[in-house]
């Protein structure tokens, strides 16, 4: 009977949660076009299966019977993603707090462990990659209140703008001739990356910008597997979207199968780490380094970080194995 069970739980994960998950999951990577009604669609059906699977714990430590099973591990993995991107605490704790116990459980067995890392749960929701028609249709919304603005009552309009606009405090910061945009157009656009360096050094403004050196400290069961590693990268880099205005950086994987580094050589606007970084859900995993570009040894630091890109290019004695600018 318990057999049997475990295979149900198993064909539940396989088919109805995996279709549903993907459609919410794939575009926050870009794997596909997001469709708001079928994400829409998508979500409730997940919710449903949530309330299934909260009511199948109740009084349980696993699935079936007193031991992990297949049914465990099926379900854990289908739901890793949701847990780690779409699902926040508030809405774990709350709405199903059975299910997110049994999860954080699965999280901590050593095999898990072994083969995902350190799993980082969601703080706040990612929100998916949007295409072109996303973006028109948010022009045609932007069309809309526009002229529902027009139909309020102008003092209405000017109390709701004062709410609305929020100043970053790096906006607040004195002009710099280190123009951030223009600096990134120039630099990726010159094929010549040892012309783009001088350059850069031409105009870097230590008094608007700061330069950070990066590593994720990993598990000693994590960055073994590339692909594994670059996922871990990739989920790092979607969280720091916030970031792209006030930063411009070379983050990436290095190393060799079996003793992989997630590092990455960062500039900040302003003299600290951003309050944006910092509400990133990887920060506290995070070493950072200030350097000081006084020093030959940083400025080469930099140098190498940013020019030395390819797999067959070494980085602090690691080979690059996945690594890519981020601006």
């Amino acid at each position: 009977m318990q057999r049997a069970q475990v295979r149900q739980w198993v064909d539940f994960a396989s088919f109805e949660i995996a279709q549903s998950a993907s459609n919410i999951v794939y575009p926050i990577f870009g794997w596909k076009q997001y469709c708001k009604e079928e994400a829409d669609k998508s979500n409730n059906k997940i919710k449903e299966f949530m309330k299934v699977l909260e009511q199948q714990l109740n009084g349980k430590k696993y699935i079936i019977g007193e031991n992990l099973t297949l049914a465990d591990v099926s379900l854990f993995c289908k739901l890793k993603y949701l847990f780690q991107l779409v699902f926040p605490k508030g809405l774990r704790e709350k709405v199903f707090p059975k299910v997110n116990t049994w999860f954080g459980l699965i999280a901590e067995t050593p095999e898990v462990k072994k083969t995902y890392g350190k799993i980082t749960l969601c703080n706040q929701p990612v929100k998916p990659f949007i295409g072109e028609k996303k973006e028109e249709k948010k022009k045609e919304e932007k069309k809309k209140e526009e002229k529902k603005k027009e139909e309020k009552p102008q003092e209405e309009q000017e109390e709701k703008k004062v709410e609305k606009k929020k100043i970053n405090p790096l906006d607040l910061l004195p002009p710099s001739k280190l123009e951030l945009e223009v600096f990134k157009r120039a630099f990726l656009n010159n094929k010549d990356k040892e012309d783009a360096m001088k350059k850069f050094w031409e105009v870097y403004d230590p008094e608007g910008y700061s330069l950070w050196w990066l590593e994720y400290q990993n598990l000693p069961t994590e960055c073994k597997v590339l692909f594994r590693t670059s996922n871990s990268k990739g989920m790092f880099l979607q969280k720091c979207d916030a970031l792209r205005r006030y930063a411009f950086a070379v983050h990436g994987v290095y190393g060799v199968e079996d003793d992989y580094k997630i590092r990455g050589l960062w500039m900040f606007r302003g003299k600290e780490i951003p309050q944006e970084m910092k509400d990133n859900d990887l920060y506290e995993y995070i070493t950072f380094r200030k350097l000081d570009i006084n020093k030959e040894e940083d400025k080469k630091l930099v140098h190498d970080y940013w020019t030395k890109l390819n797999e067959t290019d070494e980085v602090e004695g690691r080979k690059c194995a996945d690594v890519e600018y981020f601006n």
